[in-house]
C-alpha cells in the first residue's frame, strides 16, 4: 500500500532522511492522539515511545548503518493472506461469484444473504475475507452490515475486511448479538486490474455454545 517496501536494510536506507522526520513528528505510525492532553494508555497503541523515537533519530544522525549482520533476527513469515485468523464455527458466503470486468471505474456491489437464524445468536468472533486467491488483488474493502428489519436496508456495522484486517474477537465473557431473522448484507469495493476476475466474499462466525448468553453484550459496533 505505501509507494516503497521496508522488509531488508537495503529497501529502508534510502529513506533515512523521511523515516526521521515522519516518526519525529509522531505522523508515522499513524495515532492521532495528542501526547500532551489527557487520556493516554489505549488498548492497541501503535504510537512509538520517546525513546524509540530516539533511538531512530539517532541511527539516521549517524548514517543509518547496517550494523552486525551476526545480530539479525531471522526473516519474519508472513501468513498466507487467504488464511482465517480465527477457526469459525459457521461461514456464510456470497451466493454466487461476482465477475468483475477487466476494464473500467470502480465498482460498488451489494450482496444480502439470509444465514437462517431462527433464534438469537451471540458470537464471540468474526471475520470477514475473500474466497478465492484472485479477490485479494480487486478489493479495496468489504464492510458486512447486519439487516435486522427490512424497512431499514443500511443496517447495523458488523465486520469489514481490508488489507491487513485479521478478525474482530471480543474480549472474555462478550460478545456480539445477532438477532433471530436478521439478515447479512456485503457491500463490496472493487477495483478492476486488467483482468476479468471472479469475486466471492465469505463471513465466519464464532459462536457463543446454544443458550450461554455472554455477561457483556454488544448490539453494534463500529468500524476500526
Amino acid at each position: 500500500m505505501a509507494p516503497m517496501s521496508l522488509l531488508t536494510y537495503q529497501d529502508v536506507r534510502p529513506w533515512a532522511r523521511s523515516i526521521k522526520a515522519k516518526v519525529s513528528s509522531r505522523e508515522m505510525p499513524p495515532w492521532f492522539i495528542d501526547k500532551h492532553v489527557g487520556i493516554q494508555k489505549f488498548k492497541n497503541d501503535p504510537s512509538l515511545t520517546d525513546d524509540e523515537i530516539a533511538t531512530m533519530v539517532k541511527w539516521v544522525d549517524d548514517g543509518a548503518p547496517q550494523g552486525n549482520l551476526a545480530d539479525m533476527p531471522p526473516p519474519r513469515n508472513f501468513s498466507d493472506l487467504d488464511t482465517w485468523h480465527i477457526k469459525p464455527d459457521v461461514v456464510f458466503k456470497t451466493p454466487k461469484p461476482y465477475i468483475l470486468k477487466a476494464q473500467g471505474p470502480d465498482e460498488f456491489v451489494d450482496v444480502t444473504i439470509d444465514p437462517g437464524f431462527k433464534e438469537d445468536v451471540y458470537i464471540s468472533a468474526v471475520e470477514t475475507k475473500p474466497v478465492e486467491a484472485a479477490t485479494f488483488k480487486v478489493i479495496h474493502h468489504a464492510t458486512t452490515n447486519l439487516i435486522e428489519d427490512d424497512d431499514d436496508p443500511t443496517g447495523l456495522f458488523l465486520n469489514e475486511y481490508a488489507v491487513g484486517k485479521g478478525a474482530d474477537v471480543f474480549p472474555p465473557n462478550s460478545g456480539r448479538l445477532i438477532k433471530a431473522g436478521s439478515k447479512i448484507n456485503f457491500n463490496l469495493h472493487l477495483h478492476p486490474d486488467g483482468e476479468q476476475t471472479s469475486v466471492q466474499i465469505a463471513i465466519g462466525l464464532k459462536l457463543f455454545p446454544k443458550g450461554d448468553v455472554p455477561k457483556y453484550v454488544a448490539f453494534h459496533s463500529c468500524p476500526n
